[in-house]
Protein backbone atom coordinates (compact mmCIF):
# COMPACT_ATOMS: atom_id res chain seq x y z
CA UNK A 1 0.00 0.00 0.00
CA UNK A 2 1.52 3.33 -1.02
CA UNK A 3 1.39 6.52 1.07
CA UNK A 4 -1.69 8.04 -0.58
CA UNK A 5 -3.56 4.71 -0.52
CA UNK A 6 -2.93 4.51 3.22
CA UNK A 7 -4.31 8.04 3.75
CA UNK A 8 -7.38 7.19 1.65
CA UNK A 9 -7.91 4.03 3.68
CA UNK A 10 -7.71 5.95 6.97
CA UNK A 11 -10.23 8.53 5.74
CA UNK A 12 -12.64 5.85 4.54
CA UNK A 13 -12.17 6.62 0.84
CA UNK A 14 -11.57 3.87 -1.69
CA UNK A 15 -8.19 3.99 -3.48
CA UNK A 16 -9.86 2.41 -6.52
CA UNK A 17 -12.22 5.41 -6.82
CA UNK A 18 -9.64 8.09 -6.02
CA UNK A 19 -8.38 8.79 -9.51
CA UNK A 20 -6.88 12.13 -10.44
CA UNK A 21 -4.43 14.46 -8.76
CA UNK A 22 -3.36 14.25 -5.13
CA UNK A 23 -1.97 17.14 -3.07
CA UNK A 24 -0.20 17.04 0.28
CA UNK A 25 0.51 20.26 2.20
CA UNK A 26 3.22 19.89 4.86
CA UNK A 27 3.73 22.32 7.76
CA UNK A 28 3.26 25.54 5.71
CA UNK A 29 6.69 24.79 4.15
CA UNK A 30 6.09 22.28 1.37
CA UNK A 31 3.46 21.00 -1.05
CA UNK A 32 3.69 17.72 -2.94
CA UNK A 33 1.55 17.43 -6.07
CA UNK A 34 0.98 14.14 -7.87
CA UNK A 35 -0.91 14.02 -11.15
CA UNK A 36 -0.41 17.57 -12.45
CA UNK A 37 -0.67 18.23 -16.18
CA UNK A 38 1.86 21.07 -16.40
CA UNK A 39 3.07 24.34 -14.95
CA UNK A 40 0.76 27.34 -15.48
CA UNK A 41 2.53 30.11 -13.52
CA UNK A 42 5.81 30.43 -11.64
CA UNK A 43 6.60 33.47 -9.50
CA UNK A 44 8.16 33.92 -6.04
CA UNK A 45 4.68 34.46 -4.55
CA UNK A 46 2.60 31.98 -6.62
CA UNK A 47 3.17 28.69 -8.44
CA UNK A 48 0.23 27.16 -10.31
CA UNK A 49 -0.29 23.80 -11.98
CA UNK A 50 -2.89 22.48 -14.39
CA UNK A 51 -4.97 19.66 -12.88
CA UNK A 52 -7.19 18.62 -15.75
CA UNK A 53 -9.99 21.21 -15.89
CA UNK A 54 -8.81 22.91 -12.70
CA UNK A 55 -5.76 24.86 -11.63
CA UNK A 56 -3.96 24.34 -8.32
CA UNK A 57 -2.49 27.58 -6.99
CA UNK A 58 0.17 27.53 -4.25
CA UNK A 59 0.67 31.02 -2.75
CA UNK A 60 3.20 32.32 -0.29
CA UNK A 61 6.70 33.81 -0.10
CA UNK A 62 10.01 32.69 -1.58
CA UNK A 63 8.35 29.79 -3.41
CA UNK A 64 10.55 27.41 -5.39
CA UNK A 65 10.11 24.12 -7.16
CA UNK A 66 12.57 21.63 -5.67
CA UNK A 67 11.70 18.95 -8.20
CA UNK A 68 9.44 18.79 -11.24
CA UNK A 69 8.67 15.67 -13.25
CA UNK A 70 6.05 15.02 -15.90
CA UNK A 71 3.38 14.40 -13.23
CA UNK A 72 4.90 15.26 -9.81
CA UNK A 73 6.09 18.51 -8.25
CA UNK A 74 7.61 19.55 -4.94
CA UNK A 75 7.06 23.22 -4.01
CA UNK A 76 8.85 24.71 -0.99
CA UNK A 77 8.80 28.12 0.70
CA UNK A 78 6.64 29.98 3.21
CA UNK A 79 3.24 28.71 2.05
CA UNK A 80 0.15 30.72 2.94
CA UNK A 81 -2.51 28.95 0.83
CA UNK A 82 -3.21 26.09 -1.54
CA UNK A 83 -6.34 26.52 -3.63
CA UNK A 84 -8.07 24.65 -6.45
CA UNK A 85 -9.55 27.04 -9.01
CA UNK A 86 -11.74 26.52 -12.03
CA UNK A 87 -9.45 26.88 -14.98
Amino acid sequence: MNFFDEILFKTGLSPENAVGPKVLWIDFRAVFIEGHKGLVKMAPDEISFRLGRRVLSVRGENLKINELTEDEAYVVGKISSVEGLDG
